[in-house]
């Protein structure tokens, strides 16, 4: 890993954490600057930031006419975060008893190239003539990427909210359902198997359900290997299966970790 590391970036990576221990540490770090157990005078201080503006769809005059798609920025990029603001907009046609609520990521001053996150109706607005109907919308983003959505009719003071959460990496409900299925079958009752055990005794729903394995059993149907290679993944296979029949973590990481190498070099 450390070999494909470096070719890819130039430059061998830093070697003063141990990988095993670079994600507690960092997690520890977040953890104290956020519980405030480190002050910004103790030493750097680490902000988290808005990856992308966010903002909705509003429509706009150019000359005598009403264009609609502008993207309107409410919280702009690099806004260090939590952060909450609140922009005011007033309807654009005469009695209207309803606005949509279309809010978007982006960069761009139309909407159609920026991302659509989610949307939603606010209804009861009390009939009046253009423009003079107004709504707050407040946009509070979190540490945790969350943006929470608020809108309040002014005359009113009819309030509706919304909660969008959909960050890339974060797990769809039915992504999440098929992960618990999965631990529950590999780890009946929520517990790991206690002991070791022989090698090449891993149960067979771990091994299926696992991508590297199935990789490499692929590769090794598929070919064509040199016989030497052949060898290599085929021991790194077992290593990984006597692995995970037992409880020993770093064992499990270097076998895994070997296997990947050998995948690699066996694609190159």
């Amino acid at each position: 890993m450390h070999r494909l590391l470096t070719d890819f970036f130039g430059k061998a990576p830093r070697s003063g954490v141990h990988p095993d221990e670079a994600v507690a540490l960092g997690a520890a770090i977040q953890g104290a600057i956020k519980s405030g157990g480190i002050k910004a005078n103790q030493g750097i201080m680490i902000a988290d930031v808005a990856p992308f503006t966010l903002g909705v769809e509003v429509m706009g005059r150019a000359r005598d006419q009403m264009v609609s798609g502008l993207f309107s920025p409410i919280i702009p990029r690099n806004c260090k975060v939590p952060v909450s603001r609140t922009e005011t907009y007033f309807t654009t046609s005469d009695n209207q008893k309803s606005v949509e609520v279309r809010i978007f990521q982006g960069e761009d001053r139309f909407v159609r190239n920026n991302a659509l996150l989610d949307a939603y109706t606010v209804e009861g607005l009390p009939p009046k003539p253009a423009g003079q109907e107004s709504i707050d919308i407040t946009f509070t983003y979190d540490i945790n990427g969350i943006l929470n959505v608020k809108t309040r009719v002014n005359s009113t003071a009819k309030e509706a909210a919304l909660v969008v959460d959909k960050r890339a990496q974060r797990m769809s409900p039915l992504e999440r359902d098929e992960a618990k299925a999965r631990l529950e079958r590999e780890w009946p009752g929520g517990k790991p198997p206690s002991g070791g055990g022989a090698p090449g005794s891993a149960t067979p729903a771990s091994v299926a359900d696992d991508k590297l394995v199935t990789t490499a059993r692929a590769k090794l149907e598929s070919g064509p290997l040199s016989a030497q290679l052949r060898s290599r993944l085929v021991a790194c296979l077992e290593e990984v299966k006597a692995a995970r029949a037992g409880t020993d973590k770093a064992r499990i990481i270097k076998a895994e970790t070997e296997l990947t190498d050998a995948l690699f070099d066996a694609d190159v």
